[in-house]
């Protein structure tokens, strides 16, 4: 299972938020976060982490909800994205927190940023209604949402590549 976090917050504008439309319902999704993983702990360990707040990350989302957090490849300015975990970056979740570790020597590359540059979280509450390309409306469950590769998630929610915000 993947999860996610974000630091600066931004609702989607193509959405609804499922059964209701309050705020509280809307996909919230992070600008790029530049990626900067710490030695934690003992140097045998090897165990990088960074830790990003979230103020968003509630209770209520980690119960019902579904957090992504997905990696820019180092560079390529949210051209090549794919699941933090793709890359070796572990993603745990508490209440108004990400943790981001990586282990050993694939830690140690991705501390450096030879691999990935930046890491962007994605909240989504539960079901998401949002209309489509065709103009109909199209209710999303967590699952499915989950099973989205980055462009198809990030056009299904309106949720802009390069990080700019939506007001």
């Amino acid at each position: 299972m993947v999860f996610g976090a974000m630091v600066s917050c931004s609702k989607s504008s193509n959405n609804n938020g499922g059964s209701g439309s309050s705020s509280s319902d809307s996909v919230l999704y992070s600008n790029w976060i530049p990626l900067n993983m710490v030695l934690v702990g003992q140097a045998s360990d090897s165990n990088w982490e960074q830790k990003i707040t979230a103020s968003a990350l509630t209770a209520s989302v980690l119960n019902k909800g579904l957090v992504i957090v997905y990696a820019n490849e180092t560079g390529s300015g949210g051209q090549f994205v794919n699941y933090a975990s793709d890359f070796g970056i572990y993603p745990t979740f508490g209440s108004q927190a990400i943790y981001l570790d990586a282990y050993g020597y694939s830690g140690y590359v991705l501390a450096s940023n030879q691999i990935v540059d930046s890491v962007r979280y994605v909240i989504i509450p539960g079901r998401i209604s949002t209309t489509n390309a065709s103009g109909n409306l199209q209710t999303y469950t967590p699952s499915q949402l989950r099973q989205m590769d980055y462009g198809t998630l990030s056009k299904a929610l309106n949720i802009p590549a390069h990080g700019s915000m939506l007001k």
